[in-house]
């Protein structure tokens, strides 16, 4: 994939990215689909680590459905693979020193949750970040 996507090989290649988002909305969270949902996790992690990363990121704001559903997911393969591609999305965003709501630092804050996805606590943390997600909704 790092390959076909180098920028001598195809310099104007435009990668859609609906089709990773039905697949990813397409699993079920009690029992099917896990090793589709992982494929799509790893194929987006893979396209991030690619030289022309910064080209695809405005386009991840289409799968904000799919990867907020594969949140509640029971797999740990799933979530690992997740936490995998979060810490490489966060990598692409320089994070500021920020106050988080506790006083700390929102910067140890995002890593802290991002390394929480793929700690053993997987689904607390899934859990958490649902509800975070919600609570700034209201």
């Amino acid at each position: 994939l790092n390959v076909a996507l180098a920028p001598n090989m195809w310099p104007n290649v435009s990668i859609k990215f609906a089709y990773l988002d039905k697949l990813l909305l397409a699993v079920d969270l009690n029992g099917s689909h896990f090793g589709s949902a992982q494929t799509a996790l790893t194929t987006l992690y893979e396209l991030l680590g690619c030289p022309r990363a910064a080209a695809y990121l405005g386009q991840l704001s289409g799968l904000q459905r799919g990867l907020s559903y594969i949140l509640g997911c029971r797999d740990s393969k799933v979530m690992i693979a997740f936490g995998r591609l979060l810490r490489r999305l966060l990598a692409h965003y320089p994070m500021r020193a920020t106050a988080g709501p506790a006083g700390g630092n929102g910067a140890a804050t995002a890593a802290a949750a991002a390394a929480a996805l793929t700690a053993r606590g997987y689904r607390a943390a899934a859990a958490a970040a649902a509800a975070a997600g919600t609570a700034g909704q209201r």
